[in-house]
């Protein structure tokens, strides 16, 4: 699918743990991003924002410790996939 309607980043039921898994940082997070939309995130200090950002990003590939749970799609390629070259 292309145009202004195409999903660009899918995240579903999107799970990030820190350390032996008790810092739960995001929890169930699922979103579509389509092309030309603008996105804000918004929430209290503590509640993911950034977190959310990094695992776009992967950020956190080197933060030891990190779990990463659930699908994160850019134009339909898994990002944590084993054949993305980071």
């Amino acid at each position: 699918m292309s145009g202004k309607n195409e999903i660009l980043i899918q995240v579903r039921d999107l799970q990030k743990h820190f350390g032996s898994g008790s810092i739960h940082a995001l929890d169930g997070v699922s979103a579509d991003i389509r092309r030309g939309e603008v996105v804000v995130v918004i929430g209290p200090s503590g509640s993911g924002k950034s977190t959310f950002l990094r695992s776009i990003n992967r950020m956190n590939d080197l933060t030891e410790g990190v779990r990463v749970r659930g699908s994160l799609t850019f134009h339909s390629r898994e990002i944590y996939g084993p054949d993305w070259d980071v």
